[in-house]
């Protein structure tokens, strides 16, 4: 229901329109009042403005400008909860005395922290070898006194400064005091440049405070739905450079300065790669020229990088969802176009089995199918098929989901037809969404391989097809989200019949709000709880235990079920326990020694972040570089029990491509090397014995 008091603001926006008025400026406490209105209206569980809501948006705020504790003091945060008290009638009568408040305070101690940090780079010795400097990057507690805030950030400073060292040493040359002090210099200057950047990110960008201050409110209701402003808007859609088919990468800057990849490009250099995800954050980019500290980069200063490059070569480094720092080589390549982009191959063995790669659900947003990915997966199928497969792997690993539409299509492809998906709108109603197309494409032995990284639309196709009994799930519990969300103008004008005749004012902002639910047709929702697999396996993947799923996220909305009458026909159940027994007596025996592997990096990683001292650095680096080759030898050892082939590309295309040839290597070489991919296979080979 559109609120009266605006509709005389609308009628006098839509009169002085007609002379070309221009949008008037909105200020952050109108837009806070209006964006619980909006909530109220458009949210899937709207909450009450009451004292928990204020409490909520405060822990939130505070989290979002200072998570680590290294900026309030404990005097500061008992100052800021009692402002806090009032928020939630701030909110609603649209004043700002807390966000003020918090604003000064936060500025003040900035600028402590940029004299500290003149006075500890500036300083004539560093003992870069001393062991009893004790460091952590986050903290239970705030500081109680100058003493300890200066501490404190001595302290981080000081790694950031050793960070830096540790990166340019050769793990194959022996140093001193006297031979690291050699590149003293440079990581002054590289640390010092951080840290202003840092700084002048925090202070100086426009409205950097009124976003996150909007955003804590946004997320109180729960962690997907957002506030952004029209700059941030147009950068959901803004391309990592003017060529950006060359390289496959999309971009999106958050109100943390974070860059985030949006969307990799089907038929791209970075598609092919295998190594890009959407979600992961661009830390660094650099060729044989020169190199972009993104982490502390504009949008404006990364597409001039891009505008100058020459080379045809880039090195991104990126931090992944799970907090993994990776690098990826990409070289510029034209898009392949022809209508079949999925990565697929034959996996030959005492099996001929097909496998197709899926990262992301792709629609017809994209250039190169009209028709999204189900389309193209339909064809890839049909060439498998020409290959006498015995059975299919579909892999949707990592894959973090996209388009709803396409989930139901890939659906449609193995079964005949009938629900897939249930959907609850914020009024309550509920529809069923349906493959309405009789008969499929593919009926013979599936699986679906999942991981903790699939996402939203990969766990709906995950759910159906476990409800259908249609093919068997393999892998690791997924993530657990099974909400959507929409984009809208927090304009109350835009909401009311007479947005058509009046110009949108950008600067109220834009929100992405959670606006459905999705559920099985079970009438379960899998929101929180995820996919679990028919047939577990052993994540190689030693970042595994600390992964944050849904259910873990602040404020992450409850669903369970829904009463709606829904008709399927499941086919019978399939063999999964005798599956099952059977595969877990043939489990590889090399598998647990990776683990154990895994788990020793994973500890020297811990004791890494914590080291100040140049020498304990380099003996850990050396360690782990030792069990990364230990770890290469093991699975070198690992019996596969197929062979590779890719169907993807004719001969003629790699003859005439040496873009697509090296990267159909690439994806055959690791096709060669996947030991979870391998593990699907020997389950594959038992589906395709217990259902002759």
């Amino acid at each position: 229901m559109i609120l009266k008091s605006y509709l005389i603001s609308a009628l006098l926006a839509l009169f002085f329109q007609s002379f070309g008025q221009e949008n008037i400026a909105i200020g952050v406490g109108e837009r806070s009042e209006q964006l619980v209105k909006f909530f109220n209206v458009n949210h899937l569980q709207p909450r009450t403005i009451d004292k928990s809501f204020g409490e909520d948006v405060n822990d939130l705020f505070l989290n979002s400008l200072d998570e680590d504790k290294y900026f309030f003091y404990e005097e500061d945060i008992q100052l800021i909860n009692k402002k806090s008290t009032q928020l939630s009638s701030e909110i609603e009568t649209g004043e700002t005395a807390y966000l003020n408040f918090v604003e000064t305070l936060f500025l003040k101690r900035i600028d402590e922290v940029r004299l500290l940090l003149k006075n500890v780079l500036d300083q004539k010795k560093f003992d870069l070898f001393d062991n009893s400097i004790e460091f952590s990057y986050t903290h239970t507690e705030n500081v109680s006194t100058p003493e300890e805030f200066n501490q404190r950030w001595n302290n981080r400073i000081m790694k950031t400064l050793h960070n830096e060292l540790i990166n340019v040493l050769n793990l194959d040359e022996e140093y001193n005091q006297d031979s690291v002090l050699i590149f003293m210099n440079d990581a002054i200057k590289e640390t010092r440049k951080t840290y202003i950047n840092y700084f002048t990110n925090i202070s100086e960008k426009e409205d950097y405070m009124e976003l996150l201050y909007m955003n804590s409110i946004a997320k109180a209701y729960d962690p997907h739905s957002n506030y952004f402003n029209a700059n941030l808007k147009k950068s959901f859609t803004e391309e990592l450079s003017s060529e950006h088919l060359l390289f496959g990468i999309s971009y999106q800057s958050e109100i943390n300065g974070e860059i985030l990849i949006t969307d990799v490009t089907p038929g791209s250099a970075a598609w092919y790669s295998d190594e890009i995800h959407v979600g992961d954050a661009i830390l660094s980019i650099s060729n044989e020229e020169k190199e972009l500290d993104v982490s502390h980069a504009t949008i404006k200063e990364l597409s001039s990088f891009f505008d100058e490059l020459t080379s045809k070569t880039i090195l991104l480094e990126l931090k992944t969802k799970k907090g993994v720092v990776e690098t990826v080589s990409l070289t510029k390549s034209k898009v392949y176009s022809n209508d079949d982009i999925i990565k697929s191959a034959v996996l030959d063995g005492e099996n001929k089995v097909g496998y197709i790669s899926l990262p992301d659900f792709y629609t017809n947003w994209t250039d190169t199918s009209t028709l999204g990915c189900a389309n193209d997966i339909a064809k890839s199928i049909l060439k498998l098929k020409k290959n006498s497969i015995e059975g299919l792997i579909i892999d949707l690993r990592n894959n973090g989901g996209g388009s709803i539409k396409e989930a139901i299509d890939l659906v449609g492809i193995f079964i005949n037809y009938g629900p897939v998906v249930l959907e609850k709108t914020a009024d309550g109603d509920i529809y069923t969404y349906k493959d309405f197309h009789r008969g499929s494409i593919y009926r013979g032995p599936l699986i679906f391989l999942v991981n903790n990284g699939s996402a939203s639309a990969s766990e709906l196709v995950a759910g159906a097809i476990q409800d259908y009994n249609r093919g068997i799930i393999v892998g690791q519990t997924t993530y657990g989200k099974a909400t959507g969300q929409g984009i809208q103008s927090l304009d109350p004008i835009m909401q009311t019949n007479l947005s058509s005749f009046v110009d949108e004012n950008t600067s109220w902002g834009y929100v992405k709000t959670t606006s459905i639910g999705l559920y099985r047709i079970t009438k379960k929702s899998l929101q929180g709880k995820g996919v679990k697999p028919d047939i577990k396996t052993t994540p190689i993947d030693y970042n595994y235990e600390g992964m944050v799923f849904e259910k873990d996220l602040p404020h992450f909305i409850q669903l369970d079920s829904v009463d709606k009458k829904v008709y399927y026909t499941p086919k019978p159940e399939l063999p999964i326990h005798e599956i099952s027994t059977e595969y877990n007596g043939k489990k590889d025996s090399i598998i647990p020694k990776l683990m154990e592997l895994q788990k020793k990096m994973s500890e020297l990683d811990d004791q890494l972040k914590t080291s100040c001292s140049i020498k304990t650095s380099y003996n850990l680096l050396k360690k782990i570089n030792s069990i990364y080759e230990e770890y290469d030898q093991l699975i070198e050892q690992v019996a596969f029990n197929y062979s590779p082939f890719s169907t993807q590309f004719n001969p003629e295309i790699l003859r005439m491509s040496p873009y697509l040839k090296k990267y159909n290597t690439q994806f055959i070489e690791r096709l060669s090397k996947d030991i979870e991919l391998n593990e699907a296979y020997k389950i594959m080979g038992l589906y395709i014995k217990n259902t002759k």
